[in-house]
Parts: structure tokens; sequence; C-alpha cells
């Protein structure tokens, strides 16, 4: 329970200074995280800059695959219960609708298994429609390095 607490702590640090999602070195930003033993989900409040269609108001698709991305990794920490550097092998994002930038993204991701060295995550992004249903935006899967300090070399 104490490490949760200490990667709770840590992963709020990270949050707190808005470098959880980044889209070529620009930060896209994250303004809540929720923590469970087993899952973590992030919440994204959509702004201007990152719709992809203004006609319809959209938002980029890589937006979407950055936060379902970002919050897997956070998922691995998670089920480690320790701040580790983690790769991205592969990553299956499934565009069920479109997203509006009209309301917040609630992203979940839980890391289902953890190998040696890969993790496989499960993670899916949701948000309200006009009516105030929650409804799934997308769905991903995928595999994550886990990269661990190996004799003198840092991870």
């Amino acid at each position: 329970a104490n490490d949760l607490f200490q990667v709770t702590h840590a992963l709020a640090a990270v949050v707190d200074t808005q470098k959880l999602l980044q889209r070529g070195g620009e930060i896209v930003g994250v303004c809540r995280v929720r923590l469970e033993l087993k899952d973590i989900t992030t919440e994204l409040v959509p702004r201007a800059e990152l719709v992809g269609d203004p006609e319809s108001g959209a938002l980029h698709g890589g937006v979407l695959s950055s936060i379902l991305d970002s919050t897997s990794s956070l998922a691995v920490m998670v089920k480690l219960g320790k701040l580790i550097r983690v790769t991205t092998l592969d990553l299956r994002v499934h565009h069920l609708v479109p997203v509006t930038s009209q309301a917040a993204l609630q992203t979940r991701c839980i890391c289902q298994q953890i190998t040696d060295d890969v993790a496989l995550v499960r993670g899916s992004t949701w948000q309200k429609n006009a009516e105030g249903e929650e409804i799934e935006v997308s769905n991903a899967s995928g595999t994550f390095l886990i990269v661990r300090a190996r004799s003198g070399v840092q991870g």
C-alpha cells in the first residue's frame, strides 16, 4: 500500500506539470487523474487547438491515440507499483465514433499481464453526449516494453 501511495504522488506530480501527454513535443495536457489499485483513469478537457476537423468540431485522432498511449504506459507503472521507463511496442486504437470538442474525455486503462519485459494493456475512452450519457468513443490494446535498469546502465 505504501508503494501505491508513492506511485500515486509521483504520477500526480507528472500530471500537475501537464507533461503527461505530448504530441510532437507540444504539451496536450491532462487535468485529472484517478488511480485505483489496478487501473488508472485520466481526463482531458478539449481545447480549440486540438480540433482536427473545424467543420464538425471533432478532435484530431492523434490526440486520442496520445492519451491512450500515455494512460496505458501509466497503467503499467500502476501494476508494477513504481515509476519505470515504458516504451510502446504496439498500440491498436479502434475509433468507434468521432470525438467532439464539447465534452471532456475520460480514458481508463488497465495492465492485464506482465512478463519479464513486456506488458499487455487494454483501455477505453468515453465522453458524455448532448443528453449526458457516457458513450465509448474508442478502445485500444497495446504491448509495452518495460525498460529495466541493467548492470551499470540506467533505465
